[in-house]
C-alpha cells in the first residue's frame, strides 16, 4: 500500500481506519492460506472469489475490533467500512468479484460482532465460520432491481 492510496483515502475522509482495514483484510487472506480455506470449497469463478473476499472482510473486521487485535470501536470501523465499500463492485460475472457493497458491509458486521467476544476463535476450528448448515445472509446476492428501479425484497 503506497502513498497514492493513502492520499486518496485522506482525500475522501477515510484516513482514520481504512488503511488498517485494508491491511487487516489482506492479513485475512493470509489466515485463509494458512488454514487452507482457499481450497476448502466446491465453488468456482466469481462465487469462489466472492467467498474468499467476504471471508477476508469478516476476518479483518474481527481483528480490528477484538480486544487482542486493534481493539477499535466496532461502530467506528463499520462506519469507515460502509464509506469504503460504497465503491465496491457489482461485477457478478467478473472472476475478481469481491461482493457488493451491502455484502461486504454484512461480512464486516459479522466479523465485528464476533470481535466483541472475549475468547479468540480460529476459522479452522469452525467456531467462527460454522453456520449450522444455513447459508450466511451475506453470501446471497443483493436483490435485483424491479422494473420500477426499486430493490425488491428477497423471499426467504
Amino acid at each position: 500500500m503506497g502513498d497514492g492510496i493513502l492520499e486518496a483515502l485522506k482525500a475522501v475522509g477515510l484516513r482514520d481506519t481504512a488503511p488498517r482495514a485494508i491491511l487487516a483484510h489482506e492479513f485475512g487472506h493470509h489466515v485463509q492460506y494458512e488454514d487452507n480455506l482457499f481450497a476448502n470449497t466446491t465453488l468456482t469463478g466469481p462465487e469462489a472469489t466472492r467467498r474468499t473476499e467476504l471471508m477476508a472482510d469478516a476476518f479483518g473486521t474481527y481483528f480490528l475490533t477484538h480486544s487482542r487485535g486493534e481493539a477499535l470501536n466496532t461502530k467506528r470501523v463499520l462506519g469507515s467500512a460502509q464509506s469504503f465499500y460504497e465503491v465496491g463492485d457489482c461485477g457478478f460475472t467478473n472472476p475478481g468479484h469481491h461482493g457488493t457493497p451491502n455484502q461486504r458491509l454484512a461480512a464486516s458486521s459479522w466479523g465485528g460482532a464476533r470481535g466483541r467476544c472475549r475468547r479468540l476463535c480460529r476459522p479452522a476450528a469452525g467456531r467462527c465460520t460454522r453456520t449450522g448448515g444455513h447459508r450466511p445472509e451475506n453470501a446471497y446476492p443483493d436483490p435485483a432491481p424491479s422494473r420500477t428501479g426499486r430493490l425488491e425484497s428477497r423471499a426467504r
